[in-house]
Order: C-alpha cells, then sequence, then structure tokens
C-alpha cells in the first residue's frame, strides 16, 4: 500500500518535534480558489524545513526534507536544490519517514537499538532516497 506523501510529511514532522526540533512545511497549502494553480511555490523548494537541537556540534541542525512516496522520484528542480544543498554542506533527505529516522540513527537523534529493524533496512536499501 502506498502512503500518500502528505502523510509521510505529517509523520516527519511529529518526529522532529519529538525529538526537540521544529518543522515548516512548505507549499502544502492552497489558497480556497487556487486548487487549478498549484502551491505558488518555487519549483524546486523541498516540502518540509527542520530544525534539530545540538548533539555532534554546539549548533541546531539544519535540515531539507523532499518527501516521497514509495517509489517517488525528483523533478529536475529538486534534483539541483539538493545538489547545491550538499555542496553547501547542508543536509537534504529524500524519501519517506525511514530515510528520516536512519539519518536520525546516523546522527545520533535517535538510538539505533530502539529502532525497529525494518525501519532501517529499507531506508538503506532505497538508491532514491539517499542522504
Amino acid at each position: 500500500m502506498r502512503v500518500p506523501e502528505k502523510v509521510v510529511q505529517r509523520h516527519i514532522v511529529q518526529l522532529f518535534r519529538s525529538l526537540g526540533g521544529y518543522a515548516w512545511e512548505l507549499g502544502t497549502r492552497r489558497g480556497r480558489r487556487d486548487y487549478d494553480k498549484g502551491t505558488r511555490q518555487t519549483p524546486g523548494v523541498p516540502d518540509l524545513i527542520g530544525f534539530l537541537p545540538p548533539r555532534q556540534t554546539p549548533r541546531w541542525v539544519l535540515l531539507f526534507v523532499e518527501a516521497k512516496a514509495q517509489g517517488g522520484r525528483l523533478r529536475p528542480e529538486q534534483a539541483k536544490f539538493r545538489e547545491l544543498c550538499l555542496a553547501a554542506d547542508v543536509a537534504h533527505l529524500v524519501g519517506d519517514l525511514d530515510v528520516v529516522i536512519a539519518w536520525c540513527v546516523e546522527h545520533e537523534y535517535l538510538r539505533r537499538d530502539h529502532v525497529a529493524h525494518y525501519r532501517l533496512a529499507a531506508a538503506l536499501q532505497e538508491p532514491s532516497c539517499s542522504r
């Protein structure tokens, strides 16, 4: 069963908040009369901006998340944004909740032994969801 991207986003926001962080959703709401005009968001801007509290460094961590349902792919504008983030040493994740959980384990926000094994295995096998 495919989980819609809006649901994926909601779960990621809940995870960030549970870790003491903050999240902003971009381009997910439309004006009452704008259903045919899209989200009025610049193409390529990711779905979520997150801030997580200091762990490995004394500063808050900024990360962008492009939420994707299973099998989702980046559009060219999204790929360019990701490329620039990585070149600027800014975290940019692509994928579902499992990808974000795997990143949180890698950066010591979650303990590996407290995460279901299938969550980490799925994230590590998904090539389109690289970190």
